[in-house]
Parts: C-alpha cells; structure tokens; sequence
C-alpha cells in the first residue's frame, strides 16, 4: 500500500474506483467460467441425458449463486412442493473467496494510505450487480429474490477483499486511514483492560473452535473409513464415466466442510436437519 501519491506527467493512472469494478467483473467472471466449465463437460458426456444447453447454462449460474450463499428455488424444476435448498457447499464458496483475497490484495498495492475502502466500495456494488443480472437471467427475475441474490454474495466478496487487503496492508489503519494505535493511546486504562480482555476472549474462542473443527474432521474421517466399501459400490453403480466421476467427486469435496458441521453437531448430542421433518443425531 503506497503513502505518497507521485504525479507522472507521462501517465494518467487508472482511478481506484474504476479498478475496484474492472477487479470484481474479473473476479466474477472467473469463478462463473469455472462452474460453467464443469457444468458444460458433464453435459458434453451426456450426463445430464438430454437436457438442452440453455438449461445447463441456467443450470451453472443457479450453481454459481448457490456457492455464493444464495438459496435456490427448486419450485420451478421440481414443483411448488419441493421448496427452497439453503446448503450451501462450503467448499465450494471457497473458490470466490479466494478470488477475492487476489483482488484485494492488487487493490491494496495500488491504493494510497486510507483509500482502500474506495475499490472495495466501487467492486461490491459491481459484484452485486453482477449476482442479480445472473439471477435474472437464469429465472424470471423477482425485484426481492433479486435484491436477496444481490446482496447475500456481499459477505463472501467483502471478507476476501478485506482478507486480502489486510494481508497486503498489514495495518488496519494504513487500509481505512485511522490510526487504531493512537485512538487507544487517547482511552483511559480501564477502556485498555477492557479492550484487552475482549480480545483474550476472542483468541481464546478461535482456538476452541479450531479444536472443535479438527474433532469434527476427526469424527468425518472415521465415518469415511468404516463406509468406505459402500462409497465405493456407489460410484461403481453410478457407470459415470470419468467426467461424470470426477464431478461427483468435486461436488462432494465442495460438501466436505459441511459433513465435518454435521459430524460435530452430531457429536455433541444436538443433531442435524437435511430439511422440514428430518433429524439425524445420536437418539
């Protein structure tokens, strides 16, 4: 992140407003290419049977919103009673995420000290556009489903940017131009003890929840190895082909950090839902 704003008079930079959009349209055209990639690959071996290419294409960009947290309406392709899908593959989500991370790494190189906030500005609204013309072009576009698939994607592209900026900037205060070390020295001692102790708390509940993680993956690793004769018959009774295979194992790759959810809420007692009237757990 630069401190000083030089002036060339052989070039004119691209402003940081404009290169928060061109980062974002980048960003999310890349991770729409990947899914439509796949998408396309399984329709070319005939694994969707004879499903038109347009339906494929609506097909990836429901997918695309999907990784991004947005729910998808199955009423249309399964009728009004099969509801609306809220599962998210998590690790799937970690596709754009990462794109963002990229983004906001190149928009901190290339912003001033407390500037950073201006692409990122600029790159969410592009991206939110982008999320809702996506969403009307795979459906009949709805004005509050369509501002919902405008905004949900936010969070994911919003944490990568500022991930990405933070790594970049290695300074809260260079990225948003306030100077956190002087704010606190201006706060009393008890607002200081105050301060640290909140932020004992918050590193002692990361810590938890990675161990909490790791017990989950744990727990999903075992399951794995006792069932794994009947994963395998499984793939065997597909007859997908390689492509078809290789899908398969992406999509439940994508599912992994929800199994390992799954696994530690059923370890707790508390269980899990798939949906409306269904309860896994250890009763």
């Amino acid at each position: 992140m630069k401190s000083t704003s030089p002036i060339s008079r052989y070039s004119m930079p691209m402003p940081l407003w404009l290169q928060g959009v061109v980062e974002l349209i980048v960003t999310a055209l890349f991770s729409a290419l990947a899914v439509f990639a796949a998408m396309s690959a399984v329709w070319a071996t005939k694994g969707f049977g004879d499903m038109e290419f347009s339906s494929v294409a609506a097909m990836s960009a429901h997918l695309w919103l999907l990784i991004h947290g947005v729910p998808l309406d199955l009423a249309a392709a399964f009728g009004a009673s099969a509801g609306t899908m809220t599962l998210v593959p998590l690790g799937l989500s970690i596709l754009p995420l990462l794109l963002c991370y990229r983004s906001g790494r190149r928009l901190a190189r290339a912003s001033y000290e407390g500037e950073f906030l201006i692409p990122v500005l600029s790159g969410s609204v592009t991206y939110a556009l982008i999320s809702s013309a996506m969403y009307g072009w795979a459906r009949h576009p709805q004005p509050l489903q369509a501002l919902n698939a405008a905004l949900v994607p936010l969070g994911i592209v919003v944490a990568g940017l500022m991930w990405g900026g933070y790594r970049e900037a290695r300074s809260l205060s260079r990225m948003v131009g306030v100077d956190t070390a002087e704010q606190i020295s201006q706060m009393s001692q008890y607002s200081r003890w105050a301060g640290s102790y909140a932020w004992a708390v918050v590193r002692a509940a990361v810590v938890a929840f990675v161990a909490l993680v790791g017990l989950g993956a744990v727990l999903l690793g075992i399951g794995i190895l006792a069932g794994w004769s009947q994963i395998v018959a499984t793939y065997q009774e597909l007859h997908a082909g390689a492509v078809g295979d290789t899908a398969v194992t992406l999509l439940q790759l994508g599912f992994l950090p929800n199994l390992v959810i799954y696994a530690i809420a059923w370890s707790t007692g508390a269980g899990f839902s798939f949906g409306a009237g269904t309860s896994v757990g250890l009763t």
